[in-house]
């Protein structure tokens, strides 16, 4: 068995973050956030990141399935976290679903956070 990944990328993240970088409402709010920068990105996070390129469909949540990929994702690297803004992600943590439960199941050591969570974890891990 590998070890967790600190960083996983599949093709379908990349393109669901590209699209999301290219959205004018997004773009509005960050003026500075040109085509170019967004390829940049990408191109850093790709360079240290660990690359899933088939990403096994072990899990679905039927409500939402546009967001398996992420979950897969997550199953397969091993992620201990999962980093997200999405409100519906970040309720299944504490749910007792059948969904939530099998996600446990697939992947025990994850995590849903939001960024903000994640930084405040990572900050008292260096202190």
């Amino acid at each position: 068995m590998t070890a967790p990944s600190a960083c996983a990328l599949s093709p379908e993240l990349v393109e669901e973050v590209r699209d999301l970088l290219s959205r004018p409402n997004i773009r509005a709010k960050a003026p500075h956030l040109t085509d170019e920068r967004v390829v940049a990105v990408l191109a850093v996070a790709a360079k240290h990141a660990d690359w899933f390129q088939d990403v096994p469909k072990a899990f679905t949540l039927p409500a939402h399935p546009d967001d398996d990929h992420l979950f897969n994702l997550a199953i397969e690297a091993r992620a201990e976290y999962l980093v997200t803004w999405e409100t519906r992600l970040l309720g299944l943590q504490g749910v007792q679903t059948a969904e939530a439960k099998r996600l446990r199941e697939l992947a025990p050591g994850l995590s849903i956070v939001s960024p903000r969570d994640l930084a405040e974890t990572l900050k008292r891990g260096l202190g």
